[in-house]
């Protein structure tokens, strides 16, 4: 999975108490393809913080509040970040502007 957003394996860790809570707050009848399935999508969201910057307001969704923890590489993901990462519900901060792609 690290190859896929070209991390190496000392880029990202998680913290013991963000594996344990990955693997109980997974559904226990998708077992290890759910926590993949979890882990993928934080890699990428994680890969999507590093390549954007906050002011250009291409993240929308609320683990957008994650900039400052992300910047550079490497990183340690604490448990207290998972729920934002999986969160896919839009940020409740507004913006007066049109996206940024609707105008070219």
């Amino acid at each position: 999975m690290f190859d896929k957003f070209k991390f190496d394996k000392d880029d990202i860790t998680f913290t013991e108490k963000a594996v344990k809570y990955l693997v109980n707050s997974s559904n226990k009848a998708d077992g290890m393809r759910d926590i993949k399935t979890k882990i993928k999508i934080i890699l990428s969201r994680i890969n999507t913080l590093l390549l954007t910057n906050e002011e250009d307001c291409i993240v929308n969704l609320k683990y957008k509040k994650l900039y400052p923890y992300y910047k550079t590489l490497p990183v340690l993901i604490p448990d207290e970040h998972i729920d934002t990462f999986l969160d896919e519900s839009i940020s409740s901060e507004k913006s007066n502007e049109p996206p940024s792609h609707m105008y070219i």
